[in-house]
């Protein structure tokens, strides 16, 4: 595949590359289409059951009222008593305060519309907006369980073209003794169904589901749609079933009631209608526009680089003379100037060749001879090592201790000086450092005074040679040589997260701001640095950075930290093995 795009011309790569991005388009339009559709479907679902759940309650609520309420009046010691009175005198001496506690309870609760209080013999009192017929049809429908409620009961009935809610309830006399059916009648209250029909209308319904109350048996009770009765029991059984809905329901308690939502898939559907044309227009937009795009390349971009690319091959090896002599405007005009103005300074550049080849071989010698002159010109090791280990001697022979000291100590670091290992372990070079430190003291004995912290397991750990030495000579001429007593350094070492972090500092002068920033910065870049900034800023800290660095990776290194007056410590980070 990659070799056939390479073997292409570039026109057919362009219309190659619109075809592309016009089949891409047309996807994404076609699934941003679906997951459209989908996520307004799925929002429509979940305002739908958020709405269920409102109604629900709110329904509920009002139930819960009608109980309760109920319940406090059915077990009124006024309408016991009239209920349990065998004679006309005595219903007719509490009958006043039974009417009170009935027309308090219609008159203070909006939930309630009328009462009827029955007993077995169908003696009955009606109060409020419950006539005869309407209490018939309720007994009639009910039949034998209206006689046999043990329990409250919500029921409803159609009359003259309406839905009626009644809630039933048992009336017994709870300080009977006798074991026989204490029953004495039963509480029929009209239930006002505008509340119950007010909480589905209000519900914050959306545009794409309706809503229904139906009994245990789907008959049905109430809806959000503003229709007649007929209407809306058909068109419940209508939407029960007809697939074309998302169907959602939630049971109601207290009435064994179900709250059912029906969300139209069409209907989700026809708010996308136009969707489908819109992604036909703006793909056949895109298709024109990509078809534009690709003439106006071809004809400023492809034929005119075809034609440098001719141009370019008639220029050959032993023609570099020879210029592209085509008339194009714009950025290609400029490649073509560009293109010319390189084969000119080619041409230059092969006149001045031989010239250049011959300096560059005439510094090489030069060079060489410098760092010949260099070598013989340094002194040998052996030679200065054999005159220190002379000095010693004449120093036991005139009983010089302080001779002989730092003759020996001198002898010790060249001798660890012209060693040829590479590495080391820790306590070599910390006694090569002793040594040095030994011989500040005898010339400085009242300036200068060190503390070595080594933990005994990196004792043995190798280091690179000469690690921490030029450090620590650093510390002394750097910051304590100008100190006139008091000047201390302390050499600390530690593991810690798998790296030797060797700490070593000074009480001495210290280091101004911006000097110590460009050296951190020096040694954030040593391994890209110039010469001149080694002589810049002292070759042996930098010297030593750079080692580490190459020795065992960038992240390893040197850190300055120095403040005015206080002191300088510096922070040598390596691995504990590599």
């Amino acid at each position: 595949m990659k070799n056939i795009i390479k073997q292409m011309t570039l026109k057919r790569k362009i219309f190659s590359l619109i075809a592309v991005a016009v089949f891409f388009i047309i996807s994404f339009q076609t699934v941003s289409y679906l997951s459209i559709q989908n996520v307004i479907e799925n929002r429509a679902k979940d305002y739908s059951q958020s709405t269920i759940f409102q109604t629900k309650t709110a329904v509920e609520q009002t139930l819960d009222k009608v109980e309760n309420r109920t319940q406090k009046f059915a077990y009124n010691t006024y309408l016991i008593d009239f209920l349990k009175a065998d004679t006309i005198e005595e219903k007719i001496k509490v009958h006043p305060y039974v009417e009170n506690v009935i027309n308090n309870l219609l008159e203070n609760n909006t939930e309630f519309r009328a009462a009827a209080l029955v007993k077995e013999n169908n003696w009955r009192n009606f109060y409020g907006d419950l006539d005869y017929f309407i209490y018939q049809k309720v007994v009639n429908d009910l039949g034998e369980k209206f006689n046999n409620l043990t329990r409250g009961q919500f029921e409803i009935i159609e009359h003259k073209g309406e839905i009626i809610h009644f809630y039933l309830y048992p009336i017994f006399d709870l300080h009977s003794s006798s074991n026989e059916n204490n029953k004495l009648g039963t509480a029929v209250i009209r239930i006002d169904s505008n509340n119950i029909n007010k909480s589905i209308r209000d519900s914050s319904a959306n545009q794409y589901t309706t809503f229904f109350i139906a009994d245990e048996n789907d008959r049905f009770i109430t809806s959000s749609l503003k229709s007649n009765l007929i209407d809306n029991s058909k068109a419940f059984e209508n939407y029960n079933r007809n697939s074309e809905y998302i169907v959602q329901n939630e049971r109601i308690k207290f009435a064994n009631w179900r709250i059912y939502g029906f969300t139209s898939r069409n209907k989700v559907a026809e708010d996308l209608k136009q969707f489908p044309l819109m992604i036909i227009f703006s793909s056949l937009t895109f298709v024109i526009l990509l078809l534009g795009i690709g003439f106006i390349l071809n004809q400023n971009i492809t034929k005119p680089v075809i034609k440098i690319a001719k141009s370019m091959d008639l220029i050959g090896e032993n023609k570099a003379n020879q210029r592209i002599n085509l008339d194009i405007n714009g950025e290609l005009g400029i490649i073509v100037e560009d293109a010319n103005n390189m084969l000119k300074k080619i041409e230059n550049l092969k006149k001045h060749e031989i010239e250049m080849q011959t300096q560059i071989y005439e510094t090489k010698i030069s060079r060489h001879k410098a760092e010949l002159s260099a070598l013989q010109s340094q002194i040998n090791p052996h030679f200065l090592y054999n005159t220190l280990e002379c000095m010693r001697s004449i120093g036991a022979v005139y009983e010089s201790q302080e001779i002989m000291n730092i003759s020996t100590a001198m002898a010790d670091i060249f001798r660890y000086s012209i060693k040829s290992n590479r590495f080391v372990k820790v306590k070599e070079e910390i006694e090569i450092i002793e040594s040095y430190l030994r011989i500040m003291k005898l010339r400085f004995p009242e300036r200068i005074d060190y503390e070595i912290d080594i933990k005994k397991q990196i004792k043995n750990k190798k280091i690179i040679k000469m690690l921490l030495q030029p450090i620590v000579e650093n510390a002394f001429y750097h910051g304590l040589e100008s100190k006139t007593d008091g000047g201390k350094i302390v050499i600390k070492a530690e593991i810690k997260d798998k790296n030797i972090i060797f700490l070593i500092s000074d009480n001495g002068k210290g280091i101004k701001e911006e000097k110590l920033n460009l050296l951190n910065n020096s040694l954030n870049r040593v391994l890209k640095i110039e010469i001149e900034d080694f002589k810049k800023h002292g070759i042996g800290i930098l010297n030593i950075n750079k080692r580490i660095k190459l020795n065992y990776g960038e992240e390893y290194g040197l850190k300055l930290d120095s403040k005015i007056d206080q002191g300088t410590e510096v922070e040598i980070i390596i691995p504990v093995e590599k």
